[in-house]
């Protein structure tokens, strides 16, 4: 079966109806929700300067944001960071930072801890400085990729303890 990318006015008149109705009842739902967040922030904003969800979800110890969180903090803004560590790629080519004024500089990997307020525990944001990588990893997954880490610079090192564990773990899989 093929689809075609047909527009609305290229479809038969029932269609046509049929998807200008749907499309109008989407964005009126799309103009009501805005509307309502919009008056709903306005009413966080006048009627509490404490952020309610920190009642029952207080910032972990490890979170940078403790003095920012606010009641107007949109719903998608409320989560706890930690602070951004970074490591320069020296041996990579250098990339243009336009901010705050434009200079070559070395590529980063950017680590932090966050968490929105609901989730169970934090994962490990990745990023690069030109924020073209972003990957939000499990404490189970990034203890993986940092075992996967160690275990490769042994090896690159050529310590012989890490040569034989990898030989094993080898001989286990085959």
């Amino acid at each position: 079966m093929t689809h075609s990318t047909a527009t609305i006015t290229e479809l038969p008149g029932a269609w046509r109806q049929k998807a200008e109705h749907s499309a109008s009842l989407a964005r009126q739902a799309v103009v009501c929700e805005f509307e309502a967040r919009g008056e709903a922030m306005a009413n966080e904003r006048t009627t509490s300067s404490y952020p309610y969800w920190l009642a029952s979800h207080p910032c972990p110890s490890w979170c940078v944001r403790t003095d920012r969180h606010s009641a107007r903090d949109e719903p998608d803004d409320r989560a706890h960071d930690g602070e951004i560590m970074s490591v320069a790629l020296d041996g990579m080519p250098p990339i243009v930072i336009s901010y705050p004024e434009a200079r070559f500089v070395a590529p980063e990997l950017q680590f932090r801890l966050t968490a929105h307020y609901r989730e169970k525990e934090p994962r490990i944001y990745i990023s690069d400085a030109a924020y073209q990588l972003a990957l939000h990893a499990t404490l189970d997954e990034a203890e993986q990729i940092a075992s996967l880490l160690l275990t490769l610079v042994s090896q690159g090192r050529n310590h012989p303890a890490a040569m034989l564990a990898s030989v094993n773990e080898q001989a286990v899989r085959g």
